[in-house]
């Protein structure tokens, strides 16, 4: 018999996701790797002058189908220095300081102070 998770089970748990989210961090790495199911946050090299944030999600929601997923707010984050570095991707750590998620995209070369990067359109869905 196939293990089920009804509709109001997968809200559940992305509330759940989304309280844990309280304490997490967003980050900017610099080193050309990507992400893979085996990562941890040691696996990432932080970019350096940044005020990391704490990412903020919109309440949990259902789809048309019943499906739940909750979309984080477009978060945007400032670079507090003149060094060039180049950014290939973001991650996710929890207050504790695991890695919850990771995503690498086409690398971006910050080099003056104020430069900015926005991440937009970061959602959450449970696939059960």
């Amino acid at each position: 018999m196939a293990f089920l998770v009804p509709n109001i089970g997968e809200k559940t748990c992305l509330n759940a996701v989304s309280t844990m989210m309280l304490s997490a961090t967003l980050y900017l790495y610099t080193n050309d790797i990507t992400p893979n199911s085996t990562h941890v946050m040691s696996n990432f090299i932080v970019a350096a002058d940044f005020m990391y944030t704490n990412p903020t999600f919109g309440v949990v929601a259902t789809d048309g189908a019943g499906k739940a997923y909750m979309v984080m707010t477009d978060t945007t984050l400032t670079q507090n220095n003149t060094t060039s570095q180049v950014v290939y991707g973001y991650f996710i750590a929890d207050g504790s300081g695991n890695l919850v998620c990771a995503e690498n995209f086409t690398p971006i070369t910050l080099e003056a102070n104020g430069d900015q990067i926005r991440i937009s359109n970061l959602s959450f869905r449970l696939y059960c």
